[in-house]
């Protein structure tokens, strides 16, 4: 039986694994406290698996630069939208064009939306 621990809301940058697993996931999206804006870890304790976790990963295509400079650009945006003064001006616009701004926030938090989630998600860090 292989045992998979996903610790995606409990890392910290000198976290060790909480449990004795095979397999121990971290993710790293735009809203964890440490983040690296996107991707994740996987921490595999069997050397076997660990080939196998390699040779998969190998066939996947490199993330193009721009598409993290692209992420990037919008971890600006969310620190400048974190300041209310700042929020507010962007509600009452979004509003005037009769934007919801729910939709609006939640596209630029989401990772990976809509139908391509998981052919976006097969890539390797640029």
């Amino acid at each position: 039986v292989l045992l998979v621990s996903d610790e995606a809301e409990c890392y910290s940058p000198h976290s060790q694994p909480l449990l004795p697993c095979d397999v121990t996931l971290r993710s790293h999206g735009l809203i964890k406290n440490y983040t690296a804006i996107s991707g994740a870890t996987a921490h595999i304790n069997d050397p076997r698996l660990l080939l196998k976790f390699r040779a998969v990963h190998g066939t996947w295509r490199v993330s193009s630069s721009s598409s993290y400079r692209l992420k990037i650009l919008k971890s600006c945006l969310l620190i400048i939208l974190s300041n209310p003064t700042v929020y507010g001006l962007v509600l009452k616009f979004l509003s005037l064009l009769s934007l919801s701004h729910d939709s609006v926030i939640t596209s630029l938090l989401r990772g990976f939306p809509g139908p391509t989630f998981l052919s976006r998600i097969k890539r390797r860090p640029c």
